[in-house]
């Protein structure tokens, strides 16, 4: 195998890595799209865990104005429940002060067979506010708002998940010291080229092995521009980033 490196005398250094550390980032059209992607899931998330705090909270509030105040009444059942569903509703209608009202419930998982045939439904009602209604059989679960969280939750994740990768390039855009590595290996993957390269810092003999995406097919031999952190020389990737760049 070649163990040839190239000169650092044979190639320029980018301009904009000639500056002194720390450099001034910016987002390339990628990095943009990531970082507003990261915004909206995160932002998402964020309302999401709100609104479904909101509600646990006039739940309680309607649940407890209901064990003071509430009275029952017989509705009509006009939706059944389907047994086999992972969330098992009901449907019915019931009449208070002359009107007509309707709500919907989840129904536990041991019911859901049994409300299958029934027509009628004992309902539990606010006289002040019959909008405020429940099946009087059973109280609304605690897990059923737990359940609610997990779409914020993703949106959470995957946004932070987003962040870590322009972190990291956003780093070593600012700190990295720029070297010149020799490609050994590359393969043709979804994002460019995986490089696989090695890089020799200053009279140190010992080689430091390191791997990332290029956007340009890479023959081995060839020598390209790697950012590492001094502190940290196995953290490298080849330059330029997807994300982000220096400013010269």
């Amino acid at each position: 195998m070649d163990t040839t490196y190239p000169s650092s005398a044979e190639f320029t250094v980018p301009a904009e890595l000639r500056g002194r550390i720390p450099r001034r980032v910016r987002l390339t059209g990628s990095g943009f799209q990531i970082a507003l992607a990261a915004t909206i899931l995160l932002a998402l998330g964020a309302a999401g865990a709100v609104w479904v705090g909101s509600a646990a909270v006039q739940q309680r509030q309607h649940n407890s104005a209901l064990h003071k105040s509430g009275r029952e009444i017989e509705g009509a059942i006009t939706g059944h429940p389907v047994p086999s569903s992972v969330d098992a509703r009901v449907r019915y209608t019931f009449r208070a002060g002359g009107v007509m009202y309707s709500g919907d419930a989840r129904v536990p998982e041991e019911l859901a067979h049994s409300l299958a045939k029934s027509k009628k439904l004992l309902i539990l009602y606010l006289p002040a506010n019959p909008a405020i209604n429940r099946p009087a059989a059973w109280e609304p679960s605690p897990s059923s708002q737990l359940a609610l969280l997990l779409a914020p939750a993703i949106a959470a994740v995957l946004g932070l998940l987003l962040c870590i990768p322009l972190s990291v390039e956003h780093r070593m855009a600012a700190e990295g010291r720029p070297a010149l590595a020799v490609v050994r290996k590359c393969t043709k993957g979804r994002n460019g080229y995986l490089v696989k390269y090695e890089l020799r810092l200053g009279n140190n003999e010992k080689t430091i092995e390191g791997r990332g995406w290029c956007k340009s097919h890479q023959e081995p031999g060839n020598g390209i521009w790697v950012l590492y952190l001094p502190r940290a020389p196995r953290r490298n990737l080849p330059y330029p980033l997807s994300y982000c760049r220096g400013i010269a």
